[in-house]
């Protein structure tokens, strides 16, 4: 029995001179030397030989080439069942993941189909990675955005907390109050307002000295209210908890939203023109460059954000007005709440850009030059040479008002204070 009629089914070795092929078709020379073109077809190797084997008999080297391209053809078959053509119609699909987005002149496909499945493996490995950290909330996810794009993740971050606000309000409200009280630490602000309570009475009969009273409770109480906040902890929310705290549905929720964007829109430019007229009252003369314009502007704004999302009883009357559809209360608790804040925010953001200037300034002026006694604020005079006349307890107690435009906090940490009607200052000891 010849070896080839039990090709069906098994493998064959390919002998003898190497089978040169083109397409789809074998190229096969006869004995005469005449070349012929055989068409392949889906007809098994086996049904082929049978046809074709009795013609090969006195052709060995034909009846050998005939065998490779036999053996060629049911591997082809087996490996790819659809056909050469939807193999090179994948491989054609493969070649469109090949790009270069930093080589404006790059022609996709130029890569070696090795080389694109590769960069496409590990491109989808760190992506899955990043997917994975993100949903984790590993902190390396955020040390990637900042490495690949420092610039973009600073635009983003703002905005991000913007939406942290609208998802989680508590805690964001605890996040910014950790900030602040940092902040007020860091200028002593707790330590200044134990001095003035030290010195200030409980309630007095004149006009002027009661609003100073009235008016150091209510930052005391705001500072106090600021470090309860910023001792809760930050707790993440679900949507569906979110929405149940508010007590409202999802469209509800949306509602509300949308509202708050629109009529806080239509607030906005007036609030930032009564921002500019603010300005202007603080420094009517000054001209300020673009820089230092967005610096006071960005400062502004982050005080008046800060402050409304730390005032509880603020949020929940807007989100009451919102509810109600209430445009009108919405739109004047809005800008009676900004009103408030924009004029200190105004001063101590033109105050920080001009002693930026004076800082400038001050560096490139004459070495040695230093400031005179006359430069000085009111209530930072130096007392380290004055004549002190001492009293028995502190001024408040003995029924004296403190000079506060001429009394520095460091004088009150000292028992020291300057008193209205007298020109020298005065001295007690700690704990009369």
């Amino acid at each position: 029995m010849d070896e080839l009629e039990v090709i069906e089914g098994a493998e064959l070795e390919a002998e003898g001179a190497e089978l040169k092929t083109e397409g789809t078709q074998a190229e096969t020379e006869g004995a005469e030397g005449v070349t012929q073109t055989t068409e392949t077809s889906p007809t098994s190797a086996a049904s082929t030989w049978k046809q074709v084997k009795e013609r090969l008999k006195d052709s060995p080297d034909l009846h050998r080439q005939v065998k490779q391209a036999l053996h060629f053809m049911e591997d082809a078959n087996r490996r790819m069942p659809d056909g050469i053509a939807k193999a090179q119609e994948r491989l054609q699909l493969i070649a469109q993941l090949d790009d270069n987005p930093d080589d404006p002149e790059y022609v996709p496909g130029s890569a070696p189909i090795e080389e694109v499945i590769s960069n496409t493996i590990a491109e989808r490995g760190f992506w899955r990675d990043f997917d994975k950290a993100f949903q984790s909330a590993d902190p390396k996810v955020v040390n990637q955005m900042i490495e690949a794009n420092p610039a973009s993740f600073q635009k983003i971050v703002p905005e991000a907390m913007d939406r942290f606000a609208e998802v989680n309000p508590e805690g964001f409200s605890s996040y910014i109050c950790k900030s602040v009280s940092g902040y007020l630490t860091e200028a002593q602000i707790p330590l200044q307002l134990a001095l003035l309570e030290r010195v200030l009475p409980p309630d007095s009969d004149d006009p002027g000295l009661k609003t100073v009273i009235e008016a150091f409770k209510a930052i005391k109480s705001v500072v106090e209210q600021i470090n309860t906040t910023a001792k809760k902890p930050i707790e993440t929310k679900t949507v569906a908890q979110q929405h149940q705290a508010q007590g409202g549905n999802d469209l509800e929720t949306r509602e509300m939203n949308i509202l708050h964007n629109e009529w806080l829109g239509e607030i906005k430019p007036r609030s930032e023109a009564f921002t500019v007229a603010e300005v202007q009252k603080v420094a009517p003369k000054t001209k300020f460059t673009q820089p230092e314009i967005n610096s006071i502007r960005n400062a502004v704004k982050q005080e008046v954000n800060a402050r409304v999302a730390t005032d509880l009883n603020y949020q929940k009357k807007v989100k009451g007005f919102l509810k109600a559809k209430n445009k009108t209360a919405y739109a004047m608790t809005v800008e009676s709440q900004h009103k408030k804040i924009i004029p200190g925010a105004v001063k101590r953001a033109v105050d920080d850009v001009l002693a930026k200037r004076k800082t400038a300034t001050g560096a490139k002026g004459k070495p040695g030059t230093q400031p005179t006694q006359q430069a000085a604020k009111p209530g930072q005079q130096q007392t380290s040479n004055s004549k002190f006349e001492y009293i028995a307890q502190s001024p408040t107690r003995l029924g004296l008002k403190v000079d506060f435009r001429r009394t520095s906090n460091e004088m009150l940490a000292r028992n020291e204070a300057f008193v209205v009607g007298r020109t020298g200052p005065v001295k007690w000891k700690q704990g009369k």
